[in-house]
């Protein structure tokens, strides 16, 4: 019920032409917490073993330290850079408390997209882990993310918002890359973590230059019936 959420959705909604289907659950909590369902859904969504296996293949091509924890390395990333996510298996946003002003005005809407994005095209099942499929699933990350990246810029900035690649790589990379659990991460593993919002705003860009934001609704349709 919170009014600037209700009035953020609501722009949103128009910039991005998605109705707004429902109200979005929202909460926020704190670091602890989200790392808290962070392991959770892990436990629920990957079967035992599938981390430990991407894990030695890692280690196999030198691209992670022969001692690495793959598991505890992405968790600790994860929670030291988020600052809100969307589940839509919850149908809920939360967001961090310990956000800036200007952090927060680039979550909000971010996180809002991923909420119109599942009430118009159920997005859950997209991003679900499938054995043998990680094309797929990388895919639909890259453009539920970059869809999700543009609009929330385009909220934040104007509808004039513009940006060189490089500069869009080297603002999600870098701060990554020089944070604390970033410092401890293997280059590659913050490059994958980076990919979806970058290479994805890159990818969803194109699509939106050529037919607009009604393009990207019937790529996310053409994904459902392919997938």
């Amino acid at each position: 019920e919170d009014p600037r959420i209700a009035a953020v959705l609501s722009e949103v909604s128009s910039l991005r032409n998605l109705p707004i289907k429902s109200k979005v659950r929202t909460e926020v909590v704190d670091r602890s917490t989200a790392l808290a369902k962070a392991k959770k859904k892990i436990a629920e969504e990957l079967p035992p073993g599938v981390l430990e296996r991407q894990g030695d293949a890692y280690r196999a091509l030198e691209l992670v330290p022969a001692d690495y924890d793959l598991e505890a390395g992405l968790l600790k990333l994860l929670t030291a850079r988020v600052a809100g996510f969307y589940d839509p298996d919850e149908k809920a946003m939360y967001l961090l408390d310990d956000l800036g002003a200007r952090q927060d005005d680039e979550t909000l809407p971010h996180e809002l997209v991923h909420a119109l994005q599942d009430q118009s095209f159920d997005i859950g099942p997209m991003l679900d882990y499938v054995p043998g499929q990680n094309d797929r699933l990388t895919a639909a990350q890259h453009l539920v993310e970059g869809d999700a990246t543009i609009y929330g810029f385009l909220h934040a900035y104007g509808d004039d918002f513009r940006v060189e690649h490089s500069a869009l790589r080297a603002a999600f990379y870098n701060p990554t890359a020089l944070s604390t659990a970033g410092s401890e991460t293997p280059p590659f593993l913050v490059g994958s973590l980076v990919s979806p919002y970058v290479e994805g705003y890159i990818f969803v860009e194109s699509i939106r230059n050529t037919g607009g934001s009604g393009s990207i609704a019937h790529s996310f349709t053409q994904y459902r019936e392919i997938g």
